[in-house]
């Protein structure tokens, strides 16, 4: 990434400190997902949903962070995370991450049209039941392809788990990026094989 593309993607520096702008979470009642009612979950997808754009904006607002769901953008974004850690009270960089995860999923919908929000009912019990999961990957290797899911809350943790031993690196999320775009062919524009009618 040239210089200059890479200074266009951060907002010019102001003396102030940003602060992190929170949207609470919805009154849940120290429930986990699993836990939830199906109408509980359905109404946490919904404040999931209103409040998706925002929760975004904030984020780029406090690193500071141009955005634009490109996917060299991602380099830039994880960069910023990795600055902050150390250097910043915890619950404002765990927001941060969250945020970034949500940004991740949003950069593959960009890329990949047909990939949609929804909330998994019928997920595991201790896996993703009642989250909200981007839709539309499938496990090409089986026939015929299996769906998969892509759950940002989990899948950001894991990657921001490589702050806490200083083994975070700037492309972590580019090729989080990458890996799932393997999976992201819509399903119903891959070729019909001998037996499928």
């Amino acid at each position: 990434m040239s210089k200059t593309v890479e200074q266009s993607l951060y907002k010019e520096k102001t003396m102030k400190k940003p602060e992190y702008i929170y949207i609470p979470y919805p009154p849940i009642n120290n429930k986990t997902f699993s836990e939830m009612s199906k109408r509980e979950a359905l109404s946490f997808f919904s404040w999931f949903i209103e409040n998706l754009d925002a929760r975004i904006h904030n984020m780029c607002e406090y690193l500071q962070f141009q955005g634009g769901f490109d996917p060299e953008t991602l380099h830039v974004l994880w960069r910023a995370i990795i600055g902050k850690y150390g250097s910043v009270p915890q619950n404002e960089l765990s927001s941060a991450i969250s945020c970034a995860g949500l940004y991740l999923a949003e950069t593959l919908r960009h890329q990949y049209p047909h990939l949609t929000w929804e909330c998994r009912l019928k997920g595991p019990k201790y896996g993703d039941k009642n989250m909200p999961v981007l839709t539309g990957f499938y496990e090409y290797s089986y026939h015929p392809p299996f769906p998969m899911y892509f759950e940002p809350e989990n899948m950001i943790r894991v990657q921001a788990s490589r702050l806490y031993d200083h083994t975070a690196d700037e492309g972590q999320l580019y090729r989080l990026f990458e890996l799932w775009s393997k999976h992201a062919r819509d399903v119903k524009s891959l070729p019909k094989t001998q037996g499928d009618g």
